[in-house]
């Protein structure tokens, strides 16, 4: 497991995604990736806690829906969030090595994806899975807690920006793997943008603060 110097946080709160301004890619070095989607310059005492700050993109993934329709997310430029086909989306990335201190999930809607209302995530850890074989009716295992994110959405390309530093840091292997869904949600799915979409900018991805 890895050694955490920051709070455990059992429920995430303050994530805010950026308006109308995309994700920022890696920063460069003594700047890093905040939850607003850009890089800024660290402060000198945040420089005592980490070192560096990279985004890593899925290498693995899968979505799956209630109604067991188009269950193998891979043919797919996008994936289901909620709704009343219960979508979920799985998702592995490849850890560095070093002290994690902080980790933000970003999932961004597909194009022309009307993403309305407020719903409550719920994001949890599960076991290595391969994307191709994952079904509603053989989901990957869930490991340890979950974690939870209540948003509010009403424009579109609004990126989702979740605080999983928590389940990250739980992982003591080469690769963690995330699940997100929305629990008894039953109004319309979000579409959310697949690491097949046509945009590389929409691709799923991990902000990550290393020491």
């Amino acid at each position: 497991m890895r050694v955490a110097r920051v709070a455990v946080w059992l429920v995430f709160l303050g994530v805010w995604g950026c308006r109308g301004q995309p994700p920022c890619g890696e920063c460069h070095s003594g700047t890093v990736c905040e939850l607003d989607g850009t890089c800024r310059a660290l402060a000198p005492r945040e420089g005592l806690r980490f070192s560096r700050a990279l985004r890593v993109r899925a290498d693995d993934w899968a979505s799956t829906r209630s109604d067991r329709r188009s269950e193998i997310g891979h043919p797919f430029d996008e994936a289901l969030l909620g709704g009343d086909a219960g979508g979920r989306i799985h998702l592995a990335f490849p850890l560095p090595e070093g002290e994690i201190v902080g980790a933000v999930l970003t999932l961004i809607p597909a194009p022309r994806a009307s993403l309305q209302g407020e719903r409550v995530l719920r994001t949890f850890r599960t076991a290595p899975f391969r994307g191709d074989r994952v079904s509603r009716r053989v989901p990957p295992r869930r490991i340890g807690r979950y974690g939870t994110a209540r948003w509010t959405l009403g424009a579109a390309d609004r990126p989702l920006r979740i605080d999983v530093t928590a389940l990250v840091q739980d992982e003591d292997g080469e690769r963690v793997h995330l699940a997100v869904e929305v629990p008894g949600d039953d109004g319309l799915a979000w579409r959310i943008a697949s690491p097949l979409a046509e945009d590389p900018a929409r691709h799923p991805s991990l902000d990550l603060r290393v020491r």
